[in-house]
């Protein structure tokens, strides 16, 4: 930015001094690690790792201001982190015998912000499925008569 200043005389004409001010932002490129973690339970000895995924956010401060403004690098922008990836969706893993509460976790993409970004955890529960069955055996005659009856509990189990 540069500032021009008039001498004037006092009927407020210029009086032919000119002095040039230039001044520059000291400015300084700032970058954050953040990590969005997927935790998994529920599932036993079958539960996933967790799963990290890392975003570095730019923004540049303006170190004259005590590091207050902050704005992205792009010069257009002002006020802004700018994530260095859009896209960090996971997907859940499935396990035999279990269902999660979600599918997929992270699915909206990263944009430019004006808030300070902060380390995210999300927790995807598994449950057990029930493979449990009730049959009843039914007995039955020559004449297809039910002579008698039982109920079978157990496991289900793929033919």
């Amino acid at each position: 930015m540069t500032i021009y200043r008039y001498d004037l005389d006092k009927d407020g004409n210029p009086t032919g001094n000119t002095y040039q001010v230039v001044v520059t932002a000291n400015t300084e490129t700032v970058t954050k690690k953040i990590t969005y973690t997927v935790n998994f339970q529920g599932a036993g000895d079958q539960t996933p790792a967790p799963i990290t995924k890392t975003v570095t956010w730019t923004g540049v401060i303006n170190s004259a201001s005590n590091g207050i403004e902050l704005r992205s690098a792009d010069a257009n922008a002002s006020g802004v982190w700018t994530p260095d990836t859009t896209d960090i969706a996971v997907d859940v893993p499935e396990i035999a015998g279990y269902t999660a509460d979600k599918t997929k976790v992270f699915t909206d993409p990263l944009a430019q912000t004006t808030t300070e970004p902060t380390d995210q955890t999300v927790t995807v529960t598994y449950t057990k499925i029930d493979t449990n069955v009730t049959t009843k055996v039914n007995f039955v005659d020559e004449n297809n008569e039910v002579v008698g009856s039982i109920d079978k509990t157990g496991e289900a189990t793929r033919l």
